[in-house]
């Protein structure tokens, strides 16, 4: 019986046609070697290449179609061409992960070959045995909050900031289960602004220490400022072993931090699940979006990415 995955592709915009397409030659080749495998792809517009075709960022239509797929299959959103475009072409990726409610994002730091440690921005003994996945909650806080935007004058303008503890909640799940992979279980490492900042801080860590008290009480936890983090990841990336879980603008810009460690921000792989997997030996499928972190560079190394 053979087993059939809705795929839906979205090249995007600059490089990220030509990333996409190593993707494909991967999902063939996993066809030609599980033959009860089939995917169907369906590609569709997203970003730049939506805007000059149909003149939003992404359809209707699209984001409904997303919401049934097995899977997304992403390349890269926007570029120069669009910096004046009537809204950000890069809105269009929101909108995806936000109908897809692909809460849970997850970036792997390390190193997937030992002579790719001689690239990295720091010396060898100091980022040697980094190994940490970052888990980013993406469908809340500041770039889905409300925002005032400037009146022309640039005088004033404001994003808000809310998270609500179910937000909270299920981003803590998912880094307990993933640190439960391991005998014994992985640290989870929460980051956040708790002595600063009301959502993604003192609500983040209490909502995240009742979760992981109340069902992963094995699981070891500690919670660091984000500019601790920041500090820790550029001296001492290994002390960040583990699962780095984090709300989603301290994500954003970790993550990129992390790329340092790695050499290239082209060589880091992204999944934005859409749920809680039963099981992490392969079993316990969910929906997701899946994608490189390198954004909307003209040029990269597609097999790498």
């Amino acid at each position: 019986m053979a087993l059939e995955h809705d795929i839906l592709v979205f090249e995007g915009d600059y490089a990220g046609p030509e990333v996409v397409r190593e993707g494909i030659k991967v999902l063939r080749e996993v066809e030609r070697q599980n033959k009860g495998t089939k995917f169907n792809l369906k590609y569709r517009l997203i970003g730049g290449s939506s805007w000059d075709a149909e003149g939003v960022t992404i359809s209707q239509s699209t984001l409904s179609e997303a919401a049934s797929v097995s899977a997304v299959l992403l390349g890269a959103v926007g570029g120069p061409k669009w910096t004046s475009t009537a809204v950000p072409v890069e809105s269009g990726l929101g909108k995806l992960r936000k109908a897809m409610d692909a809460f849970g994002n997850l970036r792997p730091i390390n190193f997937v070959a030992p002579s790719l440690v001689e690239q990295s921005a720091l010396k060898t003994e100091r980022c040697a045995g980094t190994n940490m996945v970052i888990v980013r909650e993406l469908t809340g806080g500041m770039y889905f909050g409300e925002k005032t935007e400037h009146d022309g004058s640039f005088n004033m303008a404001a994003d808000t900031d809310l998270y609500t503890r179910a937000e909270i909640e299920r981003a803590a799940r998912l880094a307990g289960k993933l640190a439960t992979a391991t005998s014994p279980p992985q640290p989870v490492i929460s980051l956040d602004k708790a002595n600063a900042l009301a959502s993604c801080g003192r609500l983040w860590r209490g909502v995240v220490s009742q979760v992981m008290a109340a069902e992963f009480p094995h699981v070891p936890l500690q919670h660091m400022l984000i500019d601790t983090a920041a500090m820790v990841m550029a001296s001492s990336p290994t002390r960040l072993n583990g699962v780095v879980l984090t709300s989603n603008m301290f994500g954003d810009i970790i993550s990129d931090e992390g790329a340092a460690i790695i050499g290239s921000i082209g060589l880091l792989p992204s999944a934005s699940l859409c749920g809680i997997p039963e099981t992490l030996d392969g079993g316990g499928r969910v929906r997701g979006i899946y994608e490189p972190i390198h954004g909307k560079f003209r040029k990269e190394d597609p097999p790498a990415c």
